[in-house]
């Protein structure tokens, strides 16, 4: 009762924010976020949408638009706009390197799944990682790379703390 309060509360202040200013970008996201993470599919999407709308090169918000893509099982979409979120940067961002990897993973694409897992692995000092470690680990393991996965949690686990949600 009290958690769905707090979620009602919430999106009554991101519906109000959303009044007030209907053209930002960054609010539009962030209620997407809060319909997503309730399992308001279809109305995340529309939000995701007017925010891309809004703000086209604002690459985060494609990228948490195609995990929501993902989640709803379709990959190649959710691939099609990592591709999309990934053009609009210069240097590789590894939750969507990730992503991407679980994406062609979950496609049925295991070759291009392992490149990208390995390009993770590759690219350990860049940072945020998200869950793009654990995809990697997850894509190895599932490819018959066992000793590669465990490897790649070895080296990668120290340096979280223990009560990390990444671990």
């Amino acid at each position: 009762m009290q958690r769905r309060l707090r979620v009602s509360i919430r999106r009554l202040v991101a519906e109000r924010a959303i009044v007030a200013n209907a053209n930002s970008a960054l609010t539009r996201s962030w209620y997407a976020l809060l319909l997503f993470c309730t399992g308001r599919f279809e109305d995340a999407y529309q939000q995701y949408e007017r925010a891309a709308e809004i703000d086209p090169l604002w690459f985060i918000n494609l990228q948490i638009w195609g995990n929501l893509i993902l989640s709803s099982g379709d990959p190649l979409k959710a691939l099609a706009m990592y591709e999309r979120a990934a053009n609009l940067r210069t240097e590789p961002y590894i939750p969507n390197l990730g992503y991407q990897a679980m994406a062609h993973f979950r496609a049925g694409h295991t070759e291009a799944a392992l490149r990208l897992a390995r390009e993770v692995r590759g690219l350990a000092t860049l940072s945020p990682r998200w869950q793009a470690d654990a995809y990697a680990i997850y894509i190895l393991y599932q490819a018959g790379h066992t000793q590669e996965a465990e490897s790649h949690a070895r080296e990668i686990l120290p340096r979280y703390p223990a009560d990390s949600y990444i671990r």
